[in-house]
């Protein structure tokens, strides 16, 4: 019995490493083959399907391209399948991201950061006050969704900003999947860079 027991263990964890590699491949496939900069808010909605798929409750994902001071960075985010447009995030002039900015600046490659409470409402209160989200929150209300009353923010370096995954939940269980998105995105903003280049020049 335990003899099968470890051999379905196996099977099962080679299937769930297969479907984390196929959602690795997808994003990676995606982002290679845009054509246009304008192409990454596409990569940020195909990140959070495929974090969905892989079970994983996510309220929000997407890319952080950090300004050379590091005290605010452009937002490309994808909230339960709605695709917001690209804002600017400042990362010092709220209590609500103060550890978020205290991370990027410490260079730590993986933050975790739970919000409940009134700390989770006064941050919702501060986004729906930036002039650039104004649109994006009715967008969410007319699509019928509700903020989170908890949330778990997964900040992942990469060489110009950080992924950002937004759980329900605690997902310990994700963390080492959100790192190799991290790894992925690496290669998509090398070609995100030279697309925009390419586009410059032209």
């Amino acid at each position: 019995t335990y003899t099968r027991f470890l051999d379905l263990q196996k099977a099962e964890a080679q299937a769930r490493e297969a479907q984390i590699e196929m959602a690795l491949e997808k994003v990676r496939s995606r982002t290679m083959a845009m054509q246009h900069s304008e192409e990454l808010p596409e990569a940020a909605n195909l990140l959070f399907t495929e974090v969905q798929k892989l079970g994983i409750p996510a309220w929000s994902c997407g890319y952080n391209i950090l300004a050379d001071d590091k005290k605010s960075s452009i937002c490309i985010m994808s909230s339960e399948g709605e695709l917001q447009n690209p804002f600017v995030l400042p990362l010092t002039k709220h209590e609500s991201l103060k550890p978020w900015y205290k991370a990027i600046k410490n260079n730590e490659d993986f933050f975790v950061y739970n919000q409940d409470g009134k700390d989770l409402v006064e941050h919702y209160d501060y986004m729906k006050s930036l002039p650039d989200l104004k649109a994006t929150f009715k967008q969410l209300e007319d699509a019928g969704l509700e903020l989170p009353t908890q949330q778990y923010n997964h900040l992942v370096k990469f060489n110009e900003g950080f992924l950002l995954f937004i759980t329900y939940d605690e997902v310990p269980k994700a963390h080492d999947i959100f790192k190799r998105f991290g790894n992925v995105f690496n290669q998509t903003y090398t070609r995100f860079l030279d697309l925009q280049k390419a586009e410059e020049q032209a």
